[in-house]
């Protein structure tokens, strides 16, 4: 899968609490100006590719909707519940919320998202600076 860093780092978070292996390549700007992945996008700018055998997808919330069918997520949701994921929220948005705020506490201490948010991997991301979850 390539990305561009913001866009992925909410799969990043998917498939590193369900356990899920992948390759992850990072596109740099030289890279990308170069032209020869910018020539194999169906779209502009590069957000992110993601490949699964034959198919090939292109865009953040399609990628999303597949791994959350593909890692049976949506089985586990309350009838009702909305299927497509909200866009990134800003840093403070929890600020005024402390029931969401302990959700996400609950949430971050999952064994492998834990894992994940305590290594250098996710840490070293230049993708949200300042205050992480």
């Amino acid at each position: 899968m390539t990305f561009h860093q913001s866009c992925a780092e909410v799969i990043r978070v998917i498939l590193k609490d369900q356990g899920a292996e992948f390759d992850e390549k990072v596109v740099t700007m030289e890279m990308w100006m170069e032209g020869t992945l910018k020539a194999s996008c169906v779209s502009n700018p590069l957000f992110g590719i993601f490949e699964d055998g034959d198919l090939t997808l292109y865009q953040t919330n399609a990628i999303r909707r597949h791994f959350a069918q593909k890692l049976d997520l949506l089985s586990r949701l309350r009838p009702g519940a909305p299927t497509d994921p909200p866009p990134s929220p800003h840093p403070l948005c929890l600020d005024a919320f402390p029931s969401l705020q302990s959700y996400l506490k609950r949430l971050c201490a999952r064994p492998n998202l834990h894992i994940y948010l305590q290594s250098d991997d996710f840490k070293n991301r230049p993708i949200i600076p300042g205050k992480r979850a």
